[in-house]
């Protein structure tokens, strides 16, 4: 599989600029196609409320919501635009988690942000884990606040003999190529012996992949505190795992390393659910 075409979601937070360039530095290291997607919320009342919203009130909201599409197709053509890379804009309408599943079904990739401004953008229904969920393509998830190289040195796989971490290892398999360095790491029970990873060092070395394997013991810390200080401690910059190898609401009630990378994560994150 190669990355031929890219889809980023745009909106219209103070740190999208930051999260289009990767984007567009992504498109040209593949040299794939761009898409920008603006997902425009629409201004509903569900049928059991018997509301009626001024018609002022609906114009005005549309004036809004309009405005902000432009800014964020005039910011999204001022990036990629001159960059020389082939790229086209999208501005679909509804559900935003929906609008960016529909529009992934036939892409290699979507990058999105860690979060999204509410305030800003009029979006409140964005939510990064329910793109995971629904979208078929891997997510790239790029944290709110920094900046980050493109293409990634140092690549962290966080490795659970899962579904999901496998099939995050074969979407990366583009990525990896490109990175100087890779780490494969498995937290495991003490009494294990056995490598957890050994497995996919072997899998890796037929796609002439050379990684260095890492197992710690599980501790007191979390999963997601292990990953994030063992980046941090061996200067990651991207990390790959499964997301979501659970349900989302066992991950809610007991906690989960999905929604704990999510909430707290360092670098760019490439999930597949």
């Amino acid at each position: 599989m190669a990355f031929k075409h890219i889809l980023a979601y745009v909106d219209n937070d103070a740190e999208c600029s930051a999260r289009l360039q990767y984007a567009v530095d992504f498109a040209a290291l593949f040299d794939a196609r761009l898409t920008g997607l603006y997902a425009r919320r629409l201004l509903t009342v569900p049928s059991y409320a018997a509301v009626h919203i001024p018609a002022p009130v609906l114009a005005d909201y549309e004036e809004v919501s309009e405005r902000m599409a432009r800014d964020a197709k005039a910011a999204f053509e001022q990036l990629a635009g001159g960059e020389g890379i082939a790229c086209e804009w999208r501005l679909l309408e509804g559900f935003v988690p929906d609008a960016i599943a529909r529009a992934a079904q036939c892409t290699d990739l979507v990058v999105l942000p860690q979060t999204a401004d509410n305030e800003a953008d009029l979006n409140e229904t964005y939510s990064t884990d329910s793109v995971l969920l629904k979208a078929a393509a891997p997510v790239l998830v790029i944290p709110y606040a920094g900046r980050f190289q493109v293409p990634a040195e140092h690549v962290v796989i966080a490795w659970n003999n899962s579904r999901e971490a496998g099939r995050a290892v074969r979407e990366a398999l583009p990525l990896l190529h490109k990175s100087q360095r890779i780490t494969v790491l498995s937290i495991a029970e003490p009494e294990r012996e056995e490598l957890l990873g050994a497995d996919l060092g072997a899998y890796l070395a037929h796609h002439d992949l050379q990684v260095e394997l890492k197992q710690i013991p599980a501790g007191d810390c979390s999963t997601a505190d292990a990953l994030l200080s063992c980046i941090a401690d061996n200067t990651g910059d991207l990390l790959v795992m499964g997301g979501y190898g659970r349900s989302r609401l066992l991950e809610t009630v007991l906690g989960g390393t999905t929604r704990e990378i999510l909430a707290h994560m360092t670098v760019p994150v490439l999930m597949s659910h």
